[in-house]
């Protein structure tokens, strides 16, 4: 009788144990899938900005539709600069047009978002450099934080 109970006790001991240790496996997979999902979030939310000169709508939708078909890249986004400027005002709180005798300083810009797996420093700075060299007249400045995307990949 004894015996029994010691090798009931051993035997429940045992499945209490294996429980444990597969609720933690479980836990740490998961913990896994929910870093690389934040990450991959962090990585869309940096994105490259595009300030372009005066230029009308066509070449605005040839640059944008060239960015579109490329591979890497997962959303192009136009922001002229009458929505930028109603955007700062938001954000500010005044309308900042009426300090400078409404005329808008800022400029048409487009913002091209990479995918996850693409957002590193190389391929950043690839994009740089192929739209300074296929849209030289047309862009003013292409922005990035370079800094910012290291240390998201260091990570």
């Amino acid at each position: 009788m004894k015996k029994e109970k010691k090798i009931i006790l051993s035997s429940v001991s045992t499945i209490i144990c294996e429980s444990f240790l597969l609720c933690l496996l479980s836990f740490l997979i998961l913990s896994f899938f929910a870093t690389n999902k934040i990450t991959d979030n962090i990585k869309e939310s940096v994105k490259i900005n595009v300030f372009l000169n005066e230029i009308n709508e066509t070449e605005i939708t040839r640059i944008t539709k060239t960015l579109k078909n490329n591979d890497y890249i997962k959303d192009v986004l136009f922001v002229s600069k009458e929505k930028a400027a109603e955007s700062l005002s938001k954000i500010i709180g005044e309308d900042f047009l009426n300090v400078l005798d409404g005329k808008n300083p800022l400029l048409d810009c487009i913002d091209i978002t990479l995918k996850p797996e693409h957002a590193n420093l190389d391929k950043f700075k690839e994009l740089d450099f192929f739209l300074k060299n296929k849209f030289n007249e047309e862009i003013n400045e292409v922005k990035f934080h370079e800094n910012l995307i290291e240390k998201i990949n260091y990570n």
